[in-house]
């Protein structure tokens, strides 16, 4: 077994002691995924938590859950939620995480990640990871692991990844 698959494994049953709560555990969870994906933890690959995100329209501000410039930006919903209700809200924050804005957006509820790349196609996910699938299935271009080529998720998506 690969220390990938390894770190993705303890991720998933991590996960599963979880009761997904958006408020109370995104954070952690985040920061496990990132674990996972062999960073040191969200802090340290550059992430920010609770990013701040200023309505234009309204001059109020929202805030999203993790976002890592100019690579993901992540929403979380707490277990169970339909995702795909969550998609404009998280579509509108993108729009206005600039400059450098994240090329990618994840929606997740804990289960499951609708990867969104709004370059390549606005209203469906390139991806949708659940937690069901094998931890060698994924490969998140938005984590990209530290010191790892990315060539197999370039033929997977197509193009460059940070």
């Amino acid at each position: 077994m690969s220390l990938v698959t390894d770190r993705l494994e303890q991720f998933q049953k991590y996960v599963a002691l979880l009761k997904g709560d958006e408020k109370g555990e995104a954070q952690v969870f985040c920061d496990r995924l990132f674990l996972g994906f062999g960073h040191k933890g969200c802090k340290e690959a550059g992430a920010e938590l609770e990013y701040r995100i200023k309505k234009n329209s309204t001059g109020g501000r929202s805030f999203a859950d993790l976002v890592w410039k100019p690579r993901v930006f992540i929403e979380m919903k707490k277990r169970g939620e339909n995702l795909y209700a969550h998609y404009k809200q998280a579509f509108e924050y993108w729009i206005h995480a600039v400059p450098n804005r994240p090329r990618y957006v994840v929606l997740c509820n804990f289960d499951q990640f609708w990867i969104y790349d709004f370059d390549k196609q606005i209203d469906e996910p390139v991806d949708v990871v659940t937690g069901g699938r094998s931890c060698e299935a994924v490969h998140c271009p938005q984590l990209s692991f530290p010191g790892r080529s990315t060539t197999h998720l370039q033929k997977r998506f197509g193009g460059s990844f940070p």
